[in-house]
């Protein structure tokens, strides 16, 4: 992530030019294309989006996982140690999600050297799976975000913003509650040419966890319009 800052500062001092990535699937830009597929693969999901431009400022989509890690706030279990509750040992072993996408534009502001554009995104959505005790897993999921686009160049904008995903189980053979942690997330998008705009992001999870620690990259991916 420092590598990341250090990056979007030098090109934000550099570059005169602030068009960035057109059709961004994971920041906070309107789509300027009608539809664009998006992709990756990575920790802890391998995800696929087909996203579609809706009318003023909406973008709306569906999304399909094969998930294969700690899903958002799949994992279950609480355990309380001394001021804080921490999660305990049950985590999603593997697993099918299917989510709609909906983004509405906020703001965009332009200044000198970058330019920057904001979004609520919300994404509702049913998670089926089994967890590593074999036991079937049957939920509704969401999640709730404010993503950030920085245009720093014509061809690359930094990627943030701030994500609460969470999660109600409803059979009753798996616990139905589900954490809801806070996520901050920080990327790059760049424009490889008019169709195809690479993509990696990494999350940290600020929320109280025993340890404190930053996750593995999330899903370095690609988008085509």
């Amino acid at each position: 992530m420092r590598f990341i800052s250090i990056f979007a500062l030098v090109l934000a001092i550099a570059s005169p030019a602030l068009a960035g990535p057109a059709n961004s699937t994971i920041g906070g830009k309107k789509l300027e294309g009608d539809m664009v597929h998006s992709g990756g693969v990575g920790y802890p999901s391998m995800l696929y989006e087909w996203w579609n431009k809706g009318k003023k400022t909406l973008d709306w989509g569906l999304s399909g996982e094969l998930v294969y890690g700690d899903w958002g706030a799949a994992t279950t279990n609480r355990v309380r140690l001394g001021f804080i509750t921490v999660r305990g040992g049950r985590w999603v072993k593997i697993g099918f999600g299917v989510n709609g996408i909906l983004r509405w534009h906020l703001a965009e502001k332009e200044r000198p050297k970058v330019t920057h554009n904001i979004s609520f995104l919300f994404k509702p959505g049913v998670l089926i799976g089994g967890n590593t005790g074999d036991t079937f897993v049957l939920g509704v999921k969401g999640e709730l975000g404010v993503p950030v686009s920085i245009d720093v160049h014509e061809r690359v904008s930094v990627v943030t913003g701030g994500y609460v995903p969470f999660t109600y189980f409803i059979n009753k053979t798996f616990d139905d509650r589900g954490l809801v942690p806070l996520l901050i997330r920080m990327g790059v998008e760049i424009k490889a040419n008019e169709n195809v705009a690479p993509w990696a992001r990494t999350r940290a999870r600020p929320t109280p966890r025993a340890p404190l620690r930053a996750s593995p990259p999330e899903s370095p991916s690609s988008s085509a319009g």
